[in-house]
């Protein structure tokens, strides 16, 4: 490949966005994949699955030493989000057999779609007149609050099989507006959880073929420093 070093330079931006924030894995590089490299859509998800899950290990270790995780959170998004990525992984891989073209032209669309949604929710985010982490009821703190996080998790879940998008643009602003929990601690619980979403959707996707890895080496060899300096950033 000869841009490597560009894959390792968008790796590093993607890995200090990830650190800050907790968002960025998928819904700035999937996009990013596709439209200035040329990969083609179902490798870019699958390949940004799998990069995510080995850079998220390392911002988990790094969160997780600073005390940032509420594990019990994510104990129950997962418990929603890993049986949706798997019955979006498989309906992938029924689509691929079908058709390698249509299955290509559905992520695309989709991912599209999730695109839009992203935008509307940060510009909404960013319109709103109380920052995220006061606004709201705390709803996800309530006696709902672990099957409301299940099901939550449930639909980030199959969005990410199918587009890698969401686990952080989405239930950020979902831990911010239903939890009173601070922002390191909201990042910290977002990438602990992502790591095991990311890594059962790179399962599934590399059994289907859809992981390049020479291209998660390039991004790996950026993003990993990156998210080390930006987990520290964010506390």
């Amino acid at each position: 490949m000869g841009w490597e070093w560009t894959v390792s330079g968008l790796g590093l931006g993607i890995g200090l966005l990830v650190g800050l924030t907790g968002m960025g894995a998928g819904s700035v590089l999937t996009p990013l994949l596709i439209l200035a490299l040329g990969v083609d859509p179902l490798v870019a998800v699958g390949s940004s699955l799998a990069h995510a899950a080995l850079m998220k290990a390392v911002g988990t270790w790094r969160h997780a030493q600073l005390g940032t995780v509420d594990w019990d959170k994510v104990r129950w998004l997962a418990m929603g989000s890993l049986p949706g990525v798997l019955a979006a992984g498989i309906f992938l891989g029924f689509v691929q057999q079908d058709s390698l073209t249509k299955a290509n032209v559905l992520v695309g669309r989709v991912l599209g779609a999730a695109m839009v949604l992203v935008a509307l929710l940060l510009l909404w985010r960013v319109l709103g007149r109380r920052p995220a982490t006061q606004a709201g009821a705390r709803w996800l703190e309530g006696p709902w609050g672990p099957s409301l996080l299940a099901l939550a998790g449930t639909w980030v879940g199959t969005l990410v099989g199918l587009t890698s998008v969401g686990s952080g643009s989405f239930l950020i602003p979902i831990l911010a507006l239903g939890t009173g929990l601070p922002a390191r601690r909201l990042v910290g619980t977002d990438i602990a959880h992502a790591l095991l979403l990311m890594a059962a959707g790179a399962l599934v996707h590399g059994s289907l073929g859809n992981v390049s890895w020479p291209l998660v080496a390039g991004l790996l060899l950026g993003s990993v420093p990156g998210i080390w300096l930006g987990s520290l950033a964010s506390v």
